[in-house]
């Protein structure tokens, strides 16, 4: 009897152990433990560390030159400083400025807005020698979270992936590390600067059912949507029943014609976070598993077995072209009550929409022909 009771145990156990190791969701997947990579090593010095002579030294070498002066060593290490503000204090240097290296900038804009086409926010996968750069509404959390288990570290819950990095938990945006690592990675043959781009259009509703839509109330969507609910409604004073009508996909887009003014990262052209600025591969992401299969090639065997898992991701809506009912003047409102899922494509792209999205986002979809 004790036998057959062991024997059951045993069974339950195992029923449980499978049951606990199957994924709850389509976004959810077991993660393989794999061995934590020292980030320190691969990429160090932080830029909140304290500069060392040592990391003075070789910091001060590849941004002046050779030949320093002993004693400005010595002044910039006498003043304590962190790694961050000893490298700023050798950026703003005159030998830096008059016969110092050309050091890869950060901000890429050229009279555009400052910010997007910004390399700070370019994320290391240093598994798999990869630069990404992120584009809003082009599968950025996906590749956030993906980017941390690649790291050996947990994505601790899908609502902290950006936070995780942003805050620096998991420091992999290339702003938590110096000017001079960056420098020498983008010299570095055995790296590659990769992203992913969308089809403009799928973007740009996917970023509207998003924001204006299913979110449109939350503090954190008004900080991306105010300035367009402000123009539709022409006041600054927005109130609670202007937020909750919202603006309907044909007004998005008068917004966006009118508008004179920088427009959000979500919905920003996609050219924008990519000039100025040479990248190895893009990958289209209507093709995302070549991307992943590109990814994990370059990985060593341990972290191979960890796969994309495109968190946020909504499904594709087939419908047919011919009997869909447009939406473009539909106020989300009315359109939460129609729909729980996004509504097909097709029902947001009239003829004029189309030609807007066609033209507006052009060199977007050079960039998409020209993605693997």
């Amino acid at each position: 009897m004790s036998s057959k009771r062991s024997s059951l145990r045993d069974v339950l156990s195992e029923v449980t152990r499978r049951h606990a190791s199957k994924p709850n969701s389509a976004n959810e997947r077991p993660v393989q433990d794999v061995p934590p990579i020292d980030l320190d090593n691969v990429l160090g010095p932080r830029n909140d560390a304290r500069a060392t002579r040592d990391w003075i030294e070789r910091i001060a070498s590849h941004h002046l030159g050779p030949d320093i002066d002993p004693g400005l060593i010595t002044e910039i290490e006498e003043k304590n400083l962190t790694i961050a503000q000893m490298e700023e204090a050798l950026l703003a240097h005159d030998n830096q400025k008059l016969f110092g290296p050309i050091v890869s900038r950060y901000d890429r804009s050229v009279g555009g807005r400052v910010g997007i086409p910004d390399n700070r926010r370019l994320i290391y996968i240093p598994a798999a020698k990869v630069v990404f750069c992120p584009i809003g509404k082009v599968a950025n959390t996906a590749v956030k979270g993906w980017a941390i288990e690649l790291s050996g570290r947990h994505v601790k819950s899908e609502d902290t992936i950006h936070r995780s990095i942003d805050q620096r938990d998991v420091p992999l945006q290339v702003q938590a590390w110096t000017r001079w690592r960056f420098d020498l990675i983008c010299q570095d043959p055995e790296w590659v600067f990769v992203a992913l781009v969308r089809d403009p259009a799928l973007r740009m509703i996917s970023a509207y059912w998003d924001k204006f839509v299913i979110h449109r109330a939350s503090e954190n969507t008004l900080q991306h949507t105010r300035p367009v609910l402000e123009y539709v409604y022409g006041t600054e004073n927005l109130c609670k029943e202007d937020i909750e009508k919202g603006v309907s996909f044909r007004q998005f887009c008068q917004y966006l014609i009118a508008s004179q003014h920088a427009v959000d990262s979500h919905w920003a052209p996609q050219y924008q976070y990519l000039q100025n600025f040479h990248w190895d591969r893009l990958f289209n992401i209507d093709r995302v598993q070549d991307f992943e299969r590109f990814v994990r090639k370059r990985c060593p065997p341990e972290y191979r077995g960890i796969s994309l898992g495109m968190r946020n991701a909504v499904p594709k809506r087939k419908g047919n072209k011919r009997n869909v009912e447009p939406l473009v003047d539909v106020l989300p409102n009315e359109l939460v009550s129609l729909s729980e899922k996004r509504p097909a494509l097709h029902a947001f792209l009239t003829p004029d929409i189309k030609r807007f999205i066609s033209n507006y986002y052009a060199l977007d979809y050079v960039l998409l022909d020209a993605a693997a």
